[in-house]
């Protein structure tokens, strides 16, 4: 794979193992999105929208990819898919969730 840009995503979760969860979706975001250039440390934060939940956990990723932003995205909402996220409310507790912030 060629690598033509760099995304920068963000990725959180407030449900089950949240590291656990998080390592995986390093995992899979490395292996179908392209390659991870660096991970921020992990942190925890308070739930936004809907603050009658757990808190999450996040992480920053700044990656190479290949693909165009909407590709990306397309190949991250299917990674939360894989990973067992609903989306039954909005701002709702989740399993994983993966932004690209730029």
């Amino acid at each position: 794979m060629h690598f033509l840009n760099t995304a920068y995503l963000l990725t959180g979760g407030n449900v089950g193992d949240r590291r656990n969860y998080l390592q995986l979706a390093v995992n899979l975001i490395n292996d179908q999105c392209g390659r991870i250039v660096k991970t921020s440390a992990l942190y925890e934060t308070a739930p936004w929208g809907n603050a009658n939940q757990a808190t999450f956990l996040n992480q920053a990723l700044e990656i190479q990819t290949a693909y165009t932003a909407t590709e990306l995205m397309r190949r991250l909402l299917n990674i939360e898919e894989q990973m067992g996220r609903e989306r039954f409310e909005k701002n709702g507790p989740r399993t994983i969730d993966i932004d690209i912030l730029l």
